[in-house]
C-alpha cells in the first residue's frame, strides 16, 4: 500500500508545474481529522488521570515542506520511518507548550489510547497551523508519518487518500494533467475532487464574510444618518445665527472666516462624539475582540482609518451649511433687523 501511494506521489511531484507532492488524511479548514486521547509522558499514565485529547494527523514525507509548514525544532519525516522503525511523531507548538513547559520535548515520548497503548518518539516540532477555521486557536496536533500508521488505519484509508500539489500556476492548468496521470497510474483510481486551497479558505470564512457585509451595511447606514444628523444641525443653526452672520460680514469680516467658523463648531461636535466613541470601544474591546481576525481590537491604525472617515464625512455635512453662511448677504440681513 505504501509503495502504492509512494509511486503515485512521485507521478504527481514529477508534472510540468508541480513542485511539490505530499499526501495527507485530513486537509486543513476542511477536515478536522482524527481526535485521540494522548499522554505527554515518558512513565505510564496515571491511575485515573485523563488524556488529553489531541488531533493526529497522518501525512507523507514531504507533506511539511508542500504545506510550508516551518520546522522550528528537530526533524521532518523521512523514509526511514517506516512500518517496523521506531514510531516517531512531531508536534505543533501549542501540543509541546501544553505536554512539556519550557521543557525541550525532543526525545520525549507520547502515547496515544488507540488500539491499546501506543508510544511516538517525538523528533520535531512545527508552527502551530489553524486547521479547525481561521477564527479559532490551533488545537493540540499531533504529525505522524502515514507508513507507520496502524493496519486498521491503513484498511480504512486504502480506498481515499488526499494528495496536496504545491505549484505556483493556476489549478486550472494541472487539472487536466493530474487526472491523466492518475488515470495512466491506475485506470481503476477515481479521483473525486480537484480544489484550490484558496477555494478551501474562502469556504471557511463565508459565514464570516455574509455577516461582515451585514454589518459593514449598517456600519454604511449609521455614517450616513450621521453625516445627514450633522448636516441639519449644522444648518438649522446657520438659519438661527443668520443674522449674526450677517453683522459680521458688515463689519468687516471676510466670509472665509465666517465659514471657518461654522466648520469648526461641527468639527467640536465630531470631537466629542470621537471621544465617547473610542472611550466606548475600549470599553467593548473584549466583545469586540472575539469578532476580529488577525487584528486586534485596539489597532492603532484600525482607530485612526475610523476617525478619519468619520471626520471627513463631518467636514462633508457641515461644509454645506458653513458655505451658505458665508454667502449671507450683510444688506438683506440689516434690512430684516
Amino acid at each position: 500500500m505504501d509503495a502504492y501511494y509512494a509511486a503515485l506521489r512521485e507521478r504527481l511531484a514529477a508534472l510540468p508545474g508541480v513542485e511539490r507532492a505530499a499526501e495527507l488524511h485530513a486537509v486543513p479548514l476542511v477536515n478536522t481529522g482524527w481526535v485521540m486521547g494522548t499522554f505527554p509522558t515518558d512513565d505510564p499514565p496515571e491511575q485515573g488521570k485523563p488524556p488529553y485529547f489531541s488531533r493526529w494527523r497522518p501525512v507523507g514525507p514531504e507533506y511539511l515542506q508542500t504545506a510550508g509548514i516551518d520546522l522550528i525544532a528537530g526533524r521532518g519525516f523521512t523514509a526511514a520511518d517506516r512500518a517496523g522503525s521506531e514510531p516517531v511523531a512531531i508536534l505543533n507548538q501549542t501540543t509541546a507548550r501544553q505536554f512539556f513547559g519550557d521543557e525541550d520535548p525532543l526525545g520525549r515520548l507520547v502515547r496515544i489510547t488507540f488500539e491499546g497503548e501506543q508510544s511516538f518518539r517525538v523528533v520535531g516540532v512545527v508552527r502551530d497551523v489553524k486547521i479547525l477555521g481561521l477564527r479559532k486557536p490551533a488545537p493540540l496536533t499531533i504529525y505522524r508519518p502515514y507508513s507507520q500508521a496502524s493496519a486498521r488505519f491503513q484498511e480504512m484509508e486504502w480506498f481515499q487518500r488526499t494528495f496536496l500539489l504545491h505549484a505556483p500556476v493556476p489549478l486550472e492548468s494541472l487539472a487536466g494533467a493530474v487526472r491523466a496521470a492518475v488515470r495512466e497510474y491506475d485506470p481503476m483510481a477515481n479521483l473525486t475532487h480537484l480544489e484550490p486551497m484558496e477555494e478551501a479558505v474562502a469556504a471557511s470564512l463565508a459565514g464570516h464574510r455574509v455577516v461582515m457585509w451585514i454589518v459593514a451595511a449598517f456600519a454604511g447606514l449609521a455614517l450616513l444618518l450621521g453625516a445627514v444628523g450633522i448636516y441639519g444641525v449644522m444648518d438649522y443653526a446657520v438659519g438661527e445665527r443668520k443674522g449674526e452672520m450677517g453683522i459680521r460680514l458688515a463689519l468687516g469680516a471676510a466670509r472665509r472666516s465666517v465659514t471657518g467658523l461654522v466648520v469648526a463648531d461641527g468639527l467640536r461636535l465630531v470631537a466629542l462624539g470621537l471621544t465617547l466613541g473610542a472611550g466606548l470601544a475600549l470599553v467593548l474591546t473584549r466583545y469586540l475582540g472575539s469578532q476580529l481576525f488577525e487584528v486586534s481590537a485596539r489597532d492603532p491604525w484600525t482607530l485612526a482609518a475610523v476617525a478619519l472617515v468619520l471626520t471627513a464625512a463631518a467636514l462633508l455635512a457641515a461644509y454645506l451649511p458653513a458655505r451658505r453662511a458665508g454667502r449671507v448677504d450683510p444688506m438683506e440681513v440689516l434690512r430684516g433687523e
